[in-house]
């Protein structure tokens, strides 16, 4: 999947309140499951782990709380797809 290339310094900066803000209106506003949006992380995750690194074993570190489930999420897709994976 082709994806848009932005500088480091281009990327928007969220801060924890803003995070914090953002999940509040997906799972409020727009009614999002909180599992939903921690299964779309992971599939991102997933996906670019693939990308900058198409072989072998993947090390997941993740904080706790949403970070950590989101990374977790990813894990489990990419041992799905057969890599050695250690959390």
């Amino acid at each position: 999947m082709d994806r848009p290339t932005l500088a480091w310094d281009a990327l928007p900066k969220l801060s924890s309140a803003q995070m914090q803000q953002l999940l509040t209106l997906l799972t409020g506003k727009y009614g999002l499951d909180h599992r939903v949006i921690v299964e779309y992380a992971g599939r991102n995750l997933a996906e670019l782990a693939l990308e900058h690194a198409p072989e072998g074993p993947v090390l997941v570190v993740a904080g706790r709380g949403h970070n950590g489930s989101g990374g977790f999420a990813a894990a489990r897709l990419l041992a799905g797809l057969g890599r050695a994976v250690w959390v």
